[in-house]
């Protein structure tokens, strides 16, 4: 179009429901019942009115990235009966000139260490700290990954911002023993 044209305004993009987890490093989930849409509000579908309220699983991956790492590293096979333990660590990446945790282990969490904190004052408190570039492109082929087990779940899987999978378990949960048996 022209330069300065009006453009309608476009609705917000939300992520394709799509097939595709793995419950291996599950920390979190919550199941909740999607609610019917208020008057006049359009969901994106074009259906009757359901019958039941949709169901969703909700997984969270708070230390995606630590994971990733361990997986990877294979620092996290058995030495006979104990886990290989790396001490607290942390993934930083350069914001504004300054490197900054873009994530950290639990370990590093229980520390107080947190996110978004300079890596030069996480040291000041830990300078034991180990630390890794972080890779959000490895972790969101690992999220994909995950996405793609899902399926045995259920059909429809969305990723859920960079550390979280929702799945839609409408009509599913009886074949896993109910919604406790999903999440157990």
């Amino acid at each position: 179009g022209r330069a300065g044209a009006w453009r309608p305004p476009h609705p917000p993009r939300l992520p394709p429901m799509r097939p595709a987890g793995s419950r291996s490093i599950l920390i979190f989930c919550a199941i909740a019942a999607a609610g019917t849409a208020s008057a006049g509000a359009w969901s994106g579908t074009v259906t009757s009115k359901p019958s039941s309220p949709r169901r969703f699983l909700a997984l969270f991956f708070p230390w995606l990235s630590a994971d990733r790492l361990l997986m990877e590293t294979r620092q996290w096979r058995l030495e006979g009966s104990r886990r290989v333990d790396l001490g607290p660590f942390a993934f930083v990446e350069k914001v504004k000139g300054a490197l900054r945790l873009a994530a950290v282990d639990p370990q590093a969490e229980a520390l107080g260490l947190v996110p978004t904190l300079a890596l030069a004052d996480a040291r000041a408190q830990f300078p034991e700290l180990g630390v890794f570039d972080h890779d959000p492109g490895a972790d969101f082929r690992l999220l994909e990954r995950l996405a793609d087990q899902a399926e045995r779940y259920t059909p429809m899987v969305a990723l859920d911002g960079q550390d979280g999978l929702l799945l839609d378990i409408t009509g599913c949960a009886h074949l896993f023993g109910g919604e406790g048996g999903l999440v157990a």
